[in-house]
């Protein structure tokens, strides 16, 4: 996964935070009633498994490696907070 960098993980994890947010601000309104939000906090904390073992696999950029573990603790804070 030599194709991460810190200008592609924020320019695709950004706009996929902020749709988690948006799921979870559907599901406290109740405005859909769909199967999709079984499924999205098993996603998000995929991701956030995804980002911690490159975070730890990462060993020439520092800085990349503590974004995507400052990264991974949004994730798992946004999965949790569908239960």
């Amino acid at each position: 996964m030599g194709f991460v960098s810190i200008g592609r993980v924020s320019l695709f994890f950004t706009p996929a935070y902020l749709a988690g947010l948006f799921f979870l601000y559907t599901y406290n309104q109740g405005m859909f009633q769909t199967q999709i939000y079984k499924y999205v906090p098993v996603t998000l904390a995929l991701i956030a498994l995804i980002k911690v073992l490159k975070s730890f696999r990462e060993r020439k950029n520092v800085l990349m490696s503590w974004l995507l573990v400052w990264m991974n603790h949004l994730w798992i804070a946004l999965a949790l907070s569908f239960n």
